[in-house]
């Protein structure tokens, strides 16, 4: 596979004039080129000296075109590649600034951008290093793992045993006598009691069963059919901004005029003091996730079958006209004992689904790192009878952005280790040439 590395480089194409004049009479003047960029580009480049998609099967015929079109289609729709690009720009904010001052010699006006120079700030400062807040590729291990989970067809075997787990504590408390042909309230003390603290409380206690027992059902017929198709999913992770304070300093360090004609114009014609300078960091950040997954369902049917049943069950419970008749027809609670025993068998084959069966025929994160470092001085002090700003800016952006593959059983998965299982599957689906070895893209 072609991965070419590309950098470039450059400024503004807006030039920016500046002019000294001095009793109305220009003593220097010049264009100055700002705000500087570079970005390196690494990806998958087909380039002049590749052949074409279309190319390469125009030489092909016969049993080789069959061949390359069985192998294509079985690796549908995976177009993507690793990619990786940075970015860093710098913009000057006070572009166009005018500042006056009297001096012996007469007036002193300057027209033209205020440099507030980054790249000094950090050849004079101990500075932290903004690519630092770019993800590290045991970062983008660890998010590409948690998205791939939370987009897994079958990641919600975790949900299901969880909620296997409430039920089991709080099965539906059966009164200890219960007269079922009678549905009115029962007279003596032990049948009050009975009534109170036995049946009334089952109602509730068997409606949210129930319901839990249908929501099982639907989630169940939901993996049946999805069974051996392609599922495509997509997850994002919040989006997050923050603000980091990096350093603050002295203004005059890193604050001047372009070209200045007598060495230090700003504090020897218009300021006392160029104030104070803070350096701060915004990072916003965003991850996502989109991958194609099949797998295959190795379930019994008779427990297919029996779920009808649990949920025609679990419809009677759910009725308005709830009473101790409906009760006593749905003991001795026999049925519900045989669905714990076999919804457990069926997440007992869903964790297996999800380690062996469970194949992603493309799966990548991205990572999108924004970093703007603003530079601000502030305070700055005018001389008497002089005019101008008294604060100033400069930004840096640095801005990543990372597309990082999966391996058809997860990210940071050695291929090398797969079992003989795995590998006969990842073969089944054209994923692989051998064992360990992926197809190229």
């Amino acid at each position: 596979m072609p991965i070419v590395t590309d950098s470039r480089f450059g400024a503004s194409t807006e030039k920016l004039h500046f002019a000294y004049r001095q009793s109305g009479v220009t003593i220097k003047s010049a264009t100055v080129a700002v705000d500087p960029w570079s970005q390196t580009t690494t990806g998958w480049r087909s380039g002049r000296q590749y052949l074409s998609e279309d190319q390469r099967y125009e030489s092909m015929t016969g049993a080789e075109l069959r061949a390359n079109i069985r192998v294509e289609y079985a690796r549908r729709f995976d177009t993507g590649h690793n990619f990786s690009t940075l970015k860093t720009s710098d913009f000057l904010l006070n572009r166009n600034t005018l500042i006056s001052s009297g001096t012996s010699s007469g007036s002193l006006v300057y027209n033209g951008p205020v440099i507030v120079d980054i790249r000094l700030a950090h050849s004079i400062y101990p500075l932290s290093d903004p690519l630092s807040y770019i993800p590290s590729s045991s970062q983008i291990t660890t998010d590409g793992t948690n998205l791939w989970s939370m987009a897994a067809p079958t990641a919600a075997e975790g949900n299901l045993a969880a909620f296997l787990g409430e039920l089991r504590e709080g099965l539906p408390r059966l009164p200890g006598r219960v007269l079922a042909k009678k549905p009115s309230l029962p007279h003596g003390g032990d049948e009050y009691l009975n009534w109170k603290f036995g049946i009334q409380p089952l109602e509730g206690d068997l409606k949210k069963l129930a319901s839990g027992i249908l929501d099982f059902h639907k989630r169940v017929q939901q993996y049946q059919r999805d069974s051996g198709k392609i599922i495509r999913r997509r997850r994002h992770l919040s989006d997050t901004r923050r603000e980091v304070d990096v350093f603050t300093g002295n203004g005059g360090d890193v604050t001047y005029l372009p070209a200045m004609v007598s060495g230090g114009e700003l504090s020897t014609y218009f300021y006392d003091s160029l104030g104070s300078l803070k350096i701060i960091d915004i990072v916003d950040q965003s991850t996502w996730f989109a991958g194609s997954y099949s797998y295959y369902l190795n379930e019994a049917h008779d427990f297919l079958g029996k779920m009808d049943r649990y949920a025609e069950l679990a419809n009677h419970a759910l009725g308005t006209d709830f009473n101790v008749d409906t009760a006593w027809q749905l003991t001795p609670w026999s049925w519900l004992v045989d669905w714990f025993s076999d919804a457990n068998s069926f997440i007992k084959n869903i964790v297996a689904l999800s380690n062996d069966s469970l194949v992603a025929r493309y799966a990548y994160v991205m990572h999108h790192t924004k970093v703007t470092r603003m530079c601000t001085v502030t305070g700055m002090h005018l001389r008497p009878g002089a005019s101008g700003p008294t604060s100033v800016s400069a930004f840096r952006t640095i801005e990543s952005k990372k597309r990082t593959s999966a391996t058809p059983y997860g990210f940071g998965v050695n291929m090398g280790t797969l079992s003989n299982t795995q590998n006969a599957i990842l073969g089944a689906l054209g994923l692989t040439r051998a064992p360990g070895v992926l197809r190229n893209k």
